[in-house]
C-alpha cells in the first residue's frame, strides 16, 4: 500500500469536507439558511457590493379633470451605496507525518485531517453565526467583574446588557483569543487596548444567567481591565488595522445593527437623523400584555411590508423560554385528568418561532418576507482558497500544509423601515 500524497489529501478535502461544511452551515443555523444571497450587485472588481436602498416611489400622478393636466412624472427615491465585502478566514494544519503515517488514502484522510477540519467547520459555523446577530463592531461580551491578579479569570455578561447581546456562554470557548478594549471599536488615540488572552476555561455556573467565567492560559498581556470594557474575539474590532493594512477588521453587519437604529447609525451610509423613514421599530413587550404587544409588533409589520408578509420570528431559547412560561401562567385547565409533554408554541400567529442559541437576549425578531436582507457574495458563500487547484498550503520551511476555509460577503439592506422587533423580553 502506498501513502497518501498532497494531491490525494487535496481531493478528499475538496469532495468530503466542502460540501459538509456549507451542508451543516445551512442545517444548522435557520437564519443563515433563510437569508438570500445576491451575487449579482457585485462590482466589477469584487470588492464591494452596490445596494439599493428604497425611500419612495413614483408619485407623480392622481385624480384629475378631464381639460387637467397630468401631474408631472415623478421618481422613485433610490440611495444607492456601497459596502465592502468582508473576509473570514479559518486555517486547518495537517501535518506530513501524519500524511505519510497512513497506509491507504483513505486512513490518511481520517488520521491526518479528521479532527482538523472537523474542529475547523465547527468553528466556522459558529463564528459566522456570532457575528451575524452583531451590530458590526467585533463586541461579544462586555466585562462584569475583574480577578486577574488572583485566579487569572474574569467574568462576562451579555454584549449590550441583559436585553441585547448574545449570551456569552454560547459564544466564547477554550481556546479563543479574546481581546478586550475600552471603547466599541477601535479609535486610534482614544481607546485604550487592555490587551490579549487565550481562554483556558469557561464556567457557567456564575449564579447570574447569561454570565461566565473566563481564566486564560499563562503569558497573556491584559492588564487594567475594568467593568464594562469590551471584549472581542482577536482582532475583528471595528477600526482596527493591522500593521501595513489599509482595510480594517470590522466584522460582516448584523442583525442588532439592521433592527436598532441606536446601535448602528448611520448604516450603510444613511444617518436617521436626517432621514428618519430609514429606522427601523421596537416594540416593548411586557410579561403582563406579552400576547397583546407580540400582535401589536406582528401588524405592524403587515403595515410596513407591501404585501403584508411576515416569514418567520426568531429570537434565543431563553427569550422563547419567557414567552412559553408567560403563557402558560394564563392557561385554565379544567376537567382534566392527564397531561404529557409540554406546549408546543413554535408557532405565532402562524408563522415558526425559531430559536438560535447565539441571538441576543430578550428581543425577538420579526422577519419579513421577501429580499430586505440579503447576503451579498461574489460566489459560493463558504470556499477553500485553492488557487492553483490545490488547497494544502506547505508552510515556508516547514514539513506541516495548512488549508484555508474562507467566506468574502457582506450582509446589506434594501429597507430597514421593513424591520420591526419586540424588545424587553428579559423578565
Amino acid at each position: 500500500m502506498t501513502g497518501a500524497t498532497t494531491a490525494t489529501l487535496a481531493n478528499l478535502l475538496q469532495k468530503k469536507y466542502l460540501p459538509g461544511i456549507v451542508r451543516q452551515f445551512n442545517d444548522d443555523f435557520p437564519l443563515l439558511k433563510f437569508i438570500r444571497q445576491n451575487s449579482e450587485d457585485i462590482t466589477a472588481e469584487g470588492d464591494e457590493a452596490i445596494i439599493a436602498m428604497e425611500f419612495g416611489v413614483n408619485e407623480g400622478g392622481g385624480f384629475h379633470g378631464e381639460s387637467s393636466d397630468v401631474e408631472d412624472s415623478g421618481y422613485p427615491v433610490i440611495e444607492t451605496t456601497k459596502v465592502s465585502l468582508k473576509q473570514m478566514t479559518f486555517r486547518a494544519r495537517i501535518t506530513y507525518k501524519l500524511m505519510k503515517k497512513a497506509r491507504t488514502n483513505a486512513n490518511a484522510f481520517a488520521r491526518g485531517a479528521q479532527k482538523q477540519m472537523t474542529a475547523t467547520r465547527e468553528g466556522f459555523t459558529l463564528r459566522a453565526n456570532t457575528y451575524l446577530w452583531g451590530d458590526g463592531s467585533g463586541v461579544v461580551a462586555r466585562v462584569a467583574a475583574v480577578d486577574l491578579a488572583g485566579s487569572d479569570s474574569i467574568v462576562l455578561d451579555r454584549a449590550y446588557g441583559l436585553s441585547d447581546g448574545g449570551s456569552p456562554e454560547s459564544l466564547i470557548r477554550p481556546g479563543m483569543k479574546l481581546h478586550i478594549l475600552d471603547t466599541k471599536g477601535y479609535t486610534a488615540g482614544v481607546t485604550n487596548d487592555r490587551g490579549q488572552g487565550i481562554v483556558k476555561t469557561v464556567d457557567f455556573d456564575t449564579g447570574t444567567e447569561g454570565q461566565i467565567r473566563v481564566t486564560f492560559r499563562e503569558n497573556y498581556t491584559l492588564a487594567n481591565v475594568a467593568v464594562d470594557d469590551y471584549v472581542y474575539i482577536g482582532n475583528t474590532i471595528e477600526g482596527w488595522k493591522d500593521p501595513g493594512e489599509s482595510e480594517d477588521n470590522s466584522p460582516a453587519m448584523g442583525m442588532l445593527g439592521f433592527y436598532d437604529h441606536d446601535l448602528r447609525n448611520p448604516l450603510q451610509g444613511v444617518n436617521t437623523n436626517t432621514q428618519p423613514q430609514f429606522k427601523a421599530e421596537k416594540i416593548t413587550i411586557s410579561q403582563a400584555t406579552v400576547i397583546s404587544d407580540l400582535r401589536k409588533a406582528r401588524n405592524r409589520i403587515a403595515k410596513r411590508q407591501r404585501n403584508g408578509r411576515l416569514s418567520y420570528m426568531i429570537s434565543s431559547y431563553e427569550t422563547h423560554e419567557r414567552y412559553s412560561a408567560a403563557l402558560d401562567s394564563k392557561v385554565e385547565f379544567r376537567n382534566v385528568r392527564r397531561l404529557d409533554g409540554f406546549w408546543e408554541v413554535g408557532v405565532f400567529d402562524g408563522r415558526p418561532w425559531f430559536r438560535d442559541h447565539t441571538a441576543p437576549d430578550g428581543r425577538v425578531f420579526f422577519v419579513p418576507d421577501g429580499r430586505t436582507i440579503e447576503r451579498y457574495a461574489v460566489d459560493n458563500f463558504i470556499n477553500f482558497v485553492d488557487e492553483g487547484g490545490n488547497p494544502l498550503k506547505q508552510v515556508p520551511n516547514k514539513t506541516v500544509f495548512d488549508a484555508y476555509l474562507t467566506a468574502v460577503y457582506e450582509y446589506g439592506i434594501r429597507r430597514r423601515n421593513n424591520l420591526v422587533s419586540g424588545v424587553g423580553m428579559s423578565w
